[in-house]
């Protein structure tokens, strides 16, 4: 408070300054009118050949609130008619486009406004100054500073100056040699030359490449999941992390190239870590953007959030049963002499012989064989299965075309008959694999317990309300405690009483571990097609991050050159490793069977053509004669 004996003074030096405010401001000359429109055309040619080459099809979206200088009036009535006005209280959390904010000295703060936002990756901001006689940049940092506030890097502010009559253009760079997340001074990117009414380096105002592509060894806070074999994370006593898998190989790949330090936080169940300080609950972490990245394997039917984005879901799940080994149904014994073909192939076989019995027929009715056992069509359908089976037949034909098509027809059931017999021999001298039970609806007629962790009876109970047999698994199904899944493998396999539903990978993953730590012969039995599918991918963000755009152009350059589908192999291999997944007995399909199929059509056409010489020829000789 000041000395009252220079209150007096203070009141005499601030009364004539405080009477000048109270005088009507004089109206403008012409002459200041002119260069007042002057400027203004000159903000208005900037700020509309931005928008026409960085808006992509985004509305320009202006906020009513600003709507109240001869700047933002002459701005909205220039634009095109695709431009919206929108309320800063109700209408711009439903709006996503190019906005447009103009700076109003009075009320310069836009916290609350881009607090209503919706977070979103497409949006862009333009700010625009009035012409000022001088270049402030602490006021233009404080601007920048809101925006970084809410993580919002594509903005840019346009500072008109009244010397030069140019517009200049800043930015900030969040990152640097020097600073880690924190805006820094404003960073002058173009200049718009009001004289060539053009940009002098006509670059992108809004790139993202020195923004967030090079974070200068910057650490950022990042949660991995623990979800094998993509993705293995493991706190050693050192207070270092292994990791292991394509997940977490890729987030390696991308720290190295972002070149930024992860300090990283494990995240399990939050019924596992109430005591654990380094474990934290990553959704609700990426929800809140505490965390910057989200790493390892996440799946959206299970982690999905309303404000995260999984990057580049290019891969599915696959959630299904895994069974003890050999508890399925004993088939009958006549099963073996019938799964050596597919039930197209045994039907195509059939009409095959069918078919052939009537060509010959028509055969011998045209050639007008007189032999006493072609002439009944009972003794030709024998004949054809006979000579299919390889029994030996006596009948035999002196006409060509009868004789071709029999070469034929035999070397077709010569390849049908060798396929089937060699099927058949493995078979004898091979015991089958022990029955398994690989369908679901054969799962409920079983006394074993469901179980599975707490998110895979949501997701079962979310399915239960479509399907009956859906609801008959909820009924029965038992939420498994916070223990290490490898015991839950143990039990199936020791005990023998329990069904677990979960990932594909995650349940081979661990019974080839047991295995090969046990060196067991005794496994379990996954079923071998999945019961539900789910989109996964290696990292999730919250909406609006800064860091999706590396991310995903880096993702996109390790899925095109194979990168990461060569890392994902060794999960590939183990998904078919034959002592761990139960294979369905193998079929001779008709695809299979094509060669022989082939053999028999073109006996058919040659035998066909030399039918037709024949009858020619005898047409011939008795025109002739």
């Amino acid at each position: 408070m000041p000395d009252p004996r220079y209150l007096p003074l203070v009141c005499l030096w601030i009364l004539p300054a405080y009477l000048q405010l109270l005088k009507p401001s004089a109206p403008l000359s012409a002459a200041n009118v002119t260069a007042r429109r002057l400027e203004i055309d000159v903000i208005c040619e900037c700020v509309f050949n931005i928008t026409g080459s960085h808006a992509a099809g985004r509305n320009l979206i202006f906020v009513s609130d600003q709507i109240r200088t001869d700047l933002s009036t002459s701005l909205l009535r220039r634009a095109d008619r695709s431009s919206k006005i929108i309320s800063s209280a109700t209408d711009i959390t439903r709006n996503v486009g190019f906005f447009l904010f103009v700076y109003d000295a009075v009320d310069a703060s836009f916290v609350e406004m881009l607090a209503r936002l919706p977070p979103n990756d497409v949006m862009r901001f333009v700010v625009v100054f009035d012409f000022q006689d001088r270049i402030v940049l602490r006021r233009i940092q404080t601007v920048l500073e809101e925006f970084w506030l809410h993580r919002i890097i594509d903005v840019i502010v346009l500072v008109p100056f009244r010397v030069s009559k140019n517009v200049r253009v800043y930015t900030y760079h969040p990152y640097s040699p020097t600073r880690c997340a924190e805006t820094g001074p404003p960073v002058l990117i173009d200049v718009w030359n009001a004289a060539n009414k053009a940009f002098l380096n006509r670059g992108d105002l809004f790139g993202r490449t020195k923004k967030v592509f090079n974070l200068y060894g910057c650490p950022l806070k990042c949660v991995g999941i623990h979800r094998p074999p993509e993705s293995t994370i493991r706190h050693l006593a050192d207070n270092t992390w292994y990791l292991t898998g394509t997940g977490n190989k890729a987030f390696r790949f991308i720290e190295r190239h972002m070149n930024f330090t992860a300090n990283i936080a494990l995240y399990q169940k939050s019924e596992q870590n109430k005591n654990q300080k380094t474990q934290i609950n990553s959704s609700t972490s990426t929800y809140h953007s505490y965390f910057d990245i989200a790493f390892g394997k996440f799946i959206r039917m299970l982690d999905f959030k309303p404000n995260t984005d999984f990057i580049a879901e290019n891969q599915m799940d696959c959630f299904t049963w895994a069974v003890p080994h050999g508890i399925g149904q004993q088939p009958s014994i006549w099963t073996n002499y019938v799964i050596e073909f597919s039930a197209l192939s045994w039907l195509i076989i059939a009409i095959s012989i069918i078919v052939v019995s009537l060509v010959i027929r028509i055969i011998v009715q045209r050639l007008r064989i007189r032999h006493p056992d072609w002439s009944t069509y009972n003794f030709i359908l024998f004949w054809t299965f006979s000579t299919f089976i390889g029994a030996t037949v006596k009948v035999k034909s002196k006409r060509s075309p009868l004789r071709v098509f029999a070469a034929q027809w035999l070397l077709y059931s010569l390849v049908i008959t060798a396929g089937y017999q060699a099927y058949l021999g493995s078979l004898m001298t091979v015991p089958r694999t022990e029955p398994e039970l690989d369908r679901q609806i054969d799962l409920l007629n079983t006394s074993l317990n469901l179980v599975g962790r707490r998110e895979m009876f949501h997701v079962l109970n979310e399915s239960a309300t479509n399907s009956l047999e859906f609801e008959r698994l909820v009924r029965r199904f038992f939420i498994l405690p916070p223990i290490d899944f490898k015991t839950v493998i143990n039990r199936m396999i020791y005990q023998r009483d329990l069904a677990v539903f979960t990932s594909k990978r995650e349940l081979i993953y661990y019974a080839q571990r047991r295995r090969s730590r046990a060196n067991d012969e005794r496994k379990i039995h996954v079923f071998s097609d999945c019961v539900l599918r789910s989109y996964t991918s290696a990292f999730m963000l919250f909406k609006g991050s800064p860091f999706q755009h590396p991310i995903r152009s880096l993702l996109t350059r390790l899925f095109e050159t194979g990168i990461y589908q060569n890392w994902d192999t060794d999960n590939v291999r183990d998904e078919i490793y034959h002592n761990i997944i139960f294979f369905k007995e193998t079929v001779l399909i008709l695809r299979e069977l094509y060669g022989a199929f082939i053999v028999l059509f073109a006996g058919l056409g040659l035998s066909f053509m030399v039918f037709f010489a024949e009858m020619f020829v005898n047409i011939f000789y008795q025109t002739k004669h």
